[in-house]
Parts: structure tokens; sequence; C-alpha cells
């Protein structure tokens, strides 16, 4: 059965002539970032700071790698926590982990993106660090949780590994923490299998990332390490590779055509649903690239069958995350003095579903999916109770 709506977003924009981006890494021989006359690396990290007002941009081996980099640069190890939005892939608080630290959730809030209440409570406790949470192709305003993290002196950082290039009025996903990072997975919007992005204002601390993702390694300019090897921190290998680079740098550079074509069939989408008496729920202090759709079911029962009775007619209706992060850890392994149930982020997990809407889709796929829609819409509602 072929689906009309797959998870392909650049990957899809990536046409024969980009391959002379890799047959030229290819036939240079130079697939390390810092072998002499390597560039993918560099040229791709200057376009992506060029998306995020300039703010220094990294690239690493995956989203994951990213956060734990970050966290590691600021600081933070044993004995501390970070509080992080509870609604969140599992990848969120394993990074924090690795680093010896414990994640303390944080429930959602439609409004604000975290809990603002629940916040309070949390920085009362003093975290090393608080990270908001993204939502696939969807940017958060973090105005308020970024007030509240300044008052206590708390650093904030985004996990933005799904909403590369998203944007809320005119602030960037990755352009309202500290430091915030990306990802490249298979299904992110762009992708060369897998990798990440760390983008921070900071030059000491993106510094300090750059030198951990590296082996603690200081390097000269031309790309050789320091002569004296005095290496302050240790690190690991983290670095993503020239080839990884060169799939990305052909798809950003159309990148802008891709978001065009995806903003274009999400509002046909749309206007096709309303006009069958079917809205998007979205959270409100958000705005989308046109990624996904977003639904809210009555409960995690008709969530799940719409989720069935969509994939039986060929549409992919998905959660964007199934549970939230403490609900995937067997109870002996997650174990927090400060833990609360964050009865809205189950919430979320359990009745919010996700419609990929990638780019090119055609008008068969839009009439497909608002039948399927048309059929689950007396099990829609527009606001969490």
């Amino acid at each position: 059965m072929t689906f009309c709506n797959p998870n392909e977003y650049g990957v899809r924009f990536i046409k024969e002539n980009d391959l002379m981006h890799v047959l030229d890494v290819i036939r240079s021989r130079d697939m390390f970032r810092y072998s002499s006359g390597a560039s993918n690396c560099t040229i791709v990290e200057n376009l992506i700071s060029s998306r995020i007002q300039g703010r220094s941009a990294l690239l690493v081996s995956s989203g994951t790698a990213g956060i734990r980099a970050t966290l590691k640069a600021l600081g933070v190890g044993y004995s501390d926590f970070v509080a992080v939005n509870a609604f969140t892939f599992i990848a969120t608080a394993s990074a924090v982990y690795s680093v010896g630290a414990q994640p303390v959730p944080v429930d959602f809030d439609p409004e604000t993106n975290i809990s603002l209440r629940h916040l309070t409570e949390v920085l009362g406790h003093k975290p090393a660090a608080v990270i908001a949470v993204h939502w696939p192709g969807r940017c958060f305003d973090l105005t308020q949780v970024k007030r509240l993290c300044d008052e206590h002196k708390v650093v904030l950082i985004e996990d933005a590994c799904q909403s590369f290039a998203a944007r809320t009025g005119k602030v960037s996903a990755g352009h309202q923490g500290a430091a915030a990072v990306f990802s490249f997975q298979q299904n992110k919007l762009i992708s060369c299998g897998e990798g990440g992005c760390i983008v921070a204002e900071d030059t000491d601390l993106m510094c300090k990332i750059r030198q951990y993702i590296d082996h603690g390694i200081s390097r000269t300019e031309s790309g050789f390490p320091e002569p004296d090897w005095v290496i302050q921190t240790p690190g690991e290998n983290l670095r993503l590779t020239e080839i990884q680079a060169s799939l990305l740098r052909g798809q950003l550079e159309k990148l802008d055509a891709l978001l065009q074509n995806l903003a274009e069939g999400k509002s046909q989408l749309l206007v096709e649903l309303s006009a069958h008496g079917i809205k998007e729920w979205a959270p409100m202090c958000s705005l989308d690239l046109g990624q996904v759709a977003t639904f809210l079911f009555a409960d995690e029962v008709a969530a799940n069958q719409a989720e069935k009775y969509a994939r039986d007619n060929a549409v992919l209706l998905k959660p964007i995350w199934p549970k939230t992060f403490y609900q995937c850890y067997a109870p002996e392994i997650y174990k927090s003095p400060m833990f609360q149930r964050c009865l809205t982020a189950e919430a979320v997990a359990s009745r919010v579903r996700i419609l990929p809407t990638p780019p090119n889709m055609k008008n068969e796929d839009i009439s497909k999916i608002c039948a399927v829609m048309t059929s689950l819409r007396p099990y829609l509602i527009e606001k969490i109770s």
C-alpha cells in the first residue's frame, strides 16, 4: 500500500546534479572535515548561521550528540539536574543522562510551551539548565520561558531538533536560548541520514563545545591541532563527515524552494479541510512552516482508532511522540525526588496526532486526506480539557 504522505522532505529534493558535491568529496579523498582542502562542513555551517540571525553554527554527528556536547560545555554533570519539557522524544532526556545529570520533567502548556507555574517551582531548586522543546516543523515563542530562566540565572537550551528553519514572528527556532540544537536524521526537514548542528551566540561557549566534540583539541585556522597539544578538558569524537555535509549542502541551497512548496501545500490542505468543517489544532504560542498538520482527539482511544483508520486508508497519522519522556523509562530506572506527573503533557502525548505534509503533494493526495479526516471529524476537539 502506498501512503500519500510519507515522512520525506528535503531528501525528496535531492536530484542527480546535487550528487556533484558528494562526488567532489570522493574524488578529493578528503572525507574528514579538517583534511587539506575540505570545505563542505564550513560551507554548510555558514549557510545555517545565515538563517539563525548570524549565530555560530557547528555540525555534529547527531542532535542527541549536540545536546550532550552543549551540556558538557556548560559544565553540567553528576549531582546536577536539568529541567526538560516532559513532552519530548526520549533522546532529549537521554542526553541529560549521558552527562551524569538527572532530567526533571516540566509540564507542557499550549500557551507558553513549558508551564510557567511548574517551571517557576522547578527553578526554585536551581537546575543546571532548562531544555525547551520545539515540535516538528513548529517554532514556539519562548519569551516568557526565557524571562523566567534569566530571572533565576539559569541557561535556556532549545531542543530544535525537529524544527530547523521554523519561525515565530521574526524569531527563528534556535535563536531564543543560549544554545540550540538541530537534527538532520532521515525524517527531518533536511537530512544526511544522521547528523546535527549546534548554534550559539556566546563565542566562549561555542569554543568549549567545539573542543568537546573534537577530543578536547584546540585547532589552528588551517585545521591542524595546536602544536602544544595541551588539552584543558577531555572530549569525544562527535564530528560530522564531509560526505554528510555535502548531502546537506545541496538541500540547503534549495531550502527556500522547499519551504515555499511546503507552505503552499499545507495552505491548500487547510483550505480543503476547512471546507469540510475541520480545523487544525495548534498551540497558541507557535507558528509552523508547513511540515505537518496537527489534530487533537477527544481521548486516547479515539486517537488510536483514528491512527489505525488513517493507516488502513493509506494516510499517515501518527503521534508526535507516543509518551512523555519519563513514561518511556521503567519505574526502577527513572527516579527523581522532584518528580511530578505532567498531566497536560501526558494528554498531549496520548491525544495529539500529526499528519506529515511533505513537498509536492498532489491534488489526489489532498482529496484522500480530506476524505479520511472528514470521517474522523466527530472525534476531533479544539481544546485540551
